[in-house]
Order: structure tokens, then C-alpha cells, then sequence
């Protein structure tokens, strides 16, 4: 039985600010990380995964209206040029401010969304789901999700 360890990396990219005083920082703070996947059978993440999903941080002054877009890889590239097809299904990103009170948003990774911030300090989480075929070449996947965060 052949398995697979695909990780997918993050990347980041905060545009802005558009005010002469807005600020913003925006952070990867853990890999989307499938550990070992199965041969044939698809493995799953949810953005709500405490340690597997993938995670930004992203800081914009409260109350700003900011928009996101990620890039998202439609494969894993792996050993000897071995591709892995990955998907991000509709609800498979998250995003949630820590200040308290602050309500997790579920949301498309694939379309770029608008928020109006309620909190300076805000996380995106990111899950998806890998297809391994069921002659997956062993060995370590990775490709990089990027996340733009642009004040509006």
C-alpha cells in the first residue's frame, strides 16, 4: 500500500493601503497539511482542523472593508514530476477576527470575497480534499496557495 505525504505550502501578499494611514500585515502561520494519504482513496481537511488546515493572519485597521483573493493550485506537484489533483470545495475557507464576539465566516476560497472588518487582527483558515490515484507515485507533495488581502 502506497503512501503519500502531500503539504501544501502558503504564501502571502498584503496590498494596500489604499488611506494615507491605513496599515496592513499579512502572515502564513501553518501549511494545509494532508499528512499520509492512501493510494485511491481522497483524504479531507476542513478549515475548522486545529492542526491540518491551512492558516493566514491578517492585520487591517478595524472597520476597514478588505478583500480577498487566494490562488489555489489545481494539483500537488511530487517526485519525478508526479502530479496529485486537489480541489477546494465551496465551504472549505474560513475566516474569523480574534476580537471577542467576533463569528466565523465560512466561505468559496475560489471567488474573492469583501469583508467589513470588526476586528484588526483576523485568521483565515483553508481546508480541501486530495484525490491520490490509485497508482500514486510515493513520495512528498507541495504547491503554494497565495493570499491577497487588499484594503478597500
Amino acid at each position: 500500500m502506497n503512501r503519500h505525504f502531500p503539504v501544501l505550502l502558503l504564501g502571502m501578499l498584503g496590498l494596500g493601503p489604499r488611506p494615507a494611514t491605513a496599515q496592513l500585515q499579512v502572515s502564513g502561520i501553518r501549511n494545509l497539511a494532508f499528512g499520509t494519504v492512501i493510494a485511491g482513496i481522497p483524504t479531507t481537511v476542513t478549515p475548522t482542523d486545529p492542526s491540518r488546515s491551512g492558516q493566514f493572519e491578517f492585520i487591517a485597521p478595524t472597520n476597514s472593508t478588505v478583500r480577498l483573493d487566494l490562488t489555489l493550485p489545481t494539483a500537488l506537484q511530487g517526485p519525478s514530476a508526479a502530479t496529485m489533483p486537489i480541489n477546494f470545495g465551496s465551504s472549505d475557507g474560513l475566516i474569523v477576527g480574534t476580537a471577542p464576539g467576533s463569528v466565523p465566516t465560512r466561505f468559496n476560497p475560489k471567488s474573492n470575497r469583501t469583508y467589513k472588518l470588526t476586528s484588526a487582527r483576523n485568521e483565515v483558515f483553508l481546508g480541501g480534499t486530495v484525490s491520490p490515484a490509485i497508482n500514486q507515485p510515493a513520495g512528498s507533495y507541495s504547491a503554494t496557495v497565495t493570499l491577497t488581502v487588499t484594503i478597500q
